[in-house]
């Protein structure tokens, strides 16, 4: 299971110091990946969008807290 000793590790992790990523490589990043999440989106068929952001509506609104009113409002009548 040990394939590399300490003394290998340590050489390699030195040498990844000095490592840096390219030119406009976070700036492509923050793109590219933005670009996957919408193809991954479109691949969804519409029927689930639309329930996966009605769910995070009600999560965001308590529904649960708003269910009250409507029985306030049948008491009052």
């Amino acid at each position: 299971m040990n394939e590399f000793d300490d003394n290998e590790i340590a050489r390699l992790l030195r040498l990844k110091r000095y490592e840096q990523p390219p030119p406009g490589y976070f700036e492509n990043f923050l793109h590219e990946f933005h670009r996957r999440q919408r193809d991954e989106m479109l691949r969804q068929p519409l029927w689930r969008i639309c329930m996966e952001r009605a769910h995070s509506l009600m999560l965001r609104l308590d529904v649960r807290s708003l269910a009250s009113y409507p029985a306030a409002v049948a008491a009052v009548l």
